[in-house]
């Protein structure tokens, strides 16, 4: 993957050092900690990203989590503020000698307001290289003013200032050399959508079908009903409330009589009333999940419906684990995303239209292990 993408002139980044993989804690909101001990981060954790420096990739992020085990306990900090992981590991015992980035810096993980300068300048002394700050100017004035002190005061040494700028010349000396990107008229081309949609085709996962309800065979006037919340921005990075599911529309290309019935992200009681009322007329329940598992109102949601005894599938758009929050659900799939791909993917998977063949690449605790898949037609 790193080869191709940066035949193509772009520098790759492999991300989030030192590994973000078994963190139970989003550091959009707090500080995560990996606590394992040293040999498993050296075979589990780090193989990926000796991988990556083999494949010659030009940047690494560091990731805004502690790692007990290098950092001396229950006080270590963050990976991008950690010299004994980023210049310790990354530089010294894996041998990187790329551009350093700092996951972004309005994080949680890291302090904000005022302390938010001190904390660029650890960053710059544990070894990174470029720091992403957001778009934030009272932001920008606070880093830049503190690492002029720092380096004027000696806090910063200047030989490191140096070998930094120079990694950064030489990736935008690399980048200058690279083949003249195309046109904006290739986004969304046909050879991109043919690549969304076999990605999506072959992720979807089923998990469960207790009910034997897949595939779906309606008669015609079976009335289908879709239940979707409505997507907000769940993290700072998050695009989702730009997005519309459109899964009722791709289903009604399978069957013409489809209603659709938009909730909030988090339905309150009358919300969850409202929904179940509407569809009591209903024939069969399709309803999605944006992140069930920490939304009470939406597995409230699913356990009414399934209390209705109209036969339900339920679909997570988002992560994997909202089965864990109803997991009498008899009928459940994955998609990994709301995007217009993967509800066309969707769609034709319940109908038959394609095999599912994907496996969860998660455990959902207390269910199913990591790796778990149901094929479908049964092989």
């Amino acid at each position: 993957m790193i080869n191709g993408i940066q035949s193509q002139g772009v520098a790759a980044v492999a991300k989030h050092f030192p590994g973000h993989g078994d963190t139970a804690t989003d550091s959009h909101s707090g500080l995560p900690s990996l606590p394992h001990d040293l040999s498993r981060l050296q075979n589990v954790e780090f193989p990926p990203f000796q991988a990556a420096i083999e494949a010659g990739v030009k940047l690494v992020m560091s990731a805004h989590l502690a790692l007990p085990a290098v950092d001396g306990g229950p006080d270590a900090p963050p990976a991008t503020l950690s010299p004994a992981i980023l210049k310790g590991i990354l530089r010294q015992r894996l041998g990187f000698e790329g551009v350093i980035v700092s996951d972004a810096l309005d994080m949680q993980a890291i302090q904000q307001g005022d302390l938010l300068g001190a904390q660029a300048v650890r960053a710059a002394a544990a070894g990174v290289d470029l720091l992403l700050v957001t778009s934030n100017p009272v932001d920008h004035e606070r880093v830049h003013a503190s690492l002029l002190v720092a380096v004027q005061n000696g806090q910063l040494d200047r030989k490191e200032i140096s070998d930094s700028v120079e990694r950064i010349l030489a990736l935008k000396g690399w980048l200058a050399g690279a083949p003249p990107a195309p046109g904006l008229e290739i986004v969304g081309c046909a050879d991109h959508q043919a690549i969304a949609t076999e990605i999506a085709e072959r992720s979807i996962t089923l998990v469960r079908d207790h009910a034997g309800l897949l595939p779906l065979k309606l008669k015609a006037e079976y009335r289908l009903a879709v239940i979707i919340p409505k997507p907000v921005d769940l993290t700072p990075a998050d695009t989702s409330s730009y997005t519309t599911p459109g899964l009722a529309a791709a289903l009604r290309k399978y069957h013409p009589n489809v209603v659709e019935a938009i909730i909030p992200y988090a339905p309150e009681e009358a919300d969850i009333r409202k929904v179940v009322q509407q569809l009591s007329a209903c024939d069969l329940l399709i309803c999605g999940t944006l992140n069930a598992f920490e939304s009470s109102g939406q597995a409230e949601l699913v356990r009414r419906l399934l209390q209705t005894g109209i036969p339900t599938i339920v679909a997570a758009l988002r992560l994997p684990y909202d089965l864990a929050a109803f997991p009498d659900a008899p009928t459940y799939l994955c998609t990994y995303s709301l995007l217009e791909p993967s509800m066309q993917a969707l769609a034709k998977a319940l109908f038959g239209h394609i095999s599912i063949n994907g496996k969860l690449p998660v455990s959902i605790p207390g269910l199913y292990k990591v790796g778990y898949s149901r094929s479908w037609p049964k092989e």
